[in-house]
């Protein structure tokens, strides 16, 4: 019979993945350093967002955008790879059309609005669908449905500019 120590060895050598096949001398390792720091910075990383969503869960969403804008400009000042980043993109989309005035607003503006919409991006998600729903207003809604009462097939293209977030704590908008 073909099946036998010879076809178990070949499918441990040859057929299992090198992660699997070598998997004592993997339970024998401990981790090293470098990974423990790794995976406690990760876990502290999930401690802060869950804590700030804690936060932002007992505040009105008003001024989550607030202190999104504000977050958002002292990122501004303080972060100034970002921002000479920003600015270098200015220029070269609006070098000739707009001045460097109008380019540094212009890039304060982002962070402003970066930093809003993260904080309320963070906030919709401990948000109830109907509460959203209340904020909420989709324009265009109704071609959509109209393509699919006339039975014919639709497929939603989501522009990663935008509010595409929203759309998975208020699917029955869309």
């Amino acid at each position: 019979m073909w099946w036998g120590s010879e076809a178990e060895e070949w499918i441990f050598n040859f057929a299992l993945p090198p992660l699997l096949r070598d998997r004592q001398a993997m339970a024998s390792k401990k981790p090293s350093g470098d990974r423990v720091i790794t995976r406690m910075g990760q876990y502290l990383t999930y401690l802060l967002v869950r804590g700030l969503e804690a936060v932002l869960s007992v505040l009105p969403l008003t001024f989550c955008a607030r202190l999104g804008q504000f977050l958002g400009g002292l990122a501004h000042v303080f972060f100034g790879g970002p921002r000479r980043l920003a600015l270098r993109n200015l220029e070269i989309a609006f070098g000739r059309e707009k001045d460097l005035a109008w380019r540094k607003a212009a890039a304060k503006q982002h962070f402003r609005s970066l930093g809003a919409n993260f904080l309320c991006s963070m906030k919709f998600q401990v948000m109830s669908e109907e509460e959203i729903v209340k904020r909420v207003t989709v324009e265009g809604a109704e071609h959509a449905q109209a393509v699919i009462a006339s039975g014919k097939p639709l497929l939603y293209a989501i522009c990663p500019i935008g509010c595409w977030e929203l759309l998975t704590n208020i699917p029955s908008l869309f």
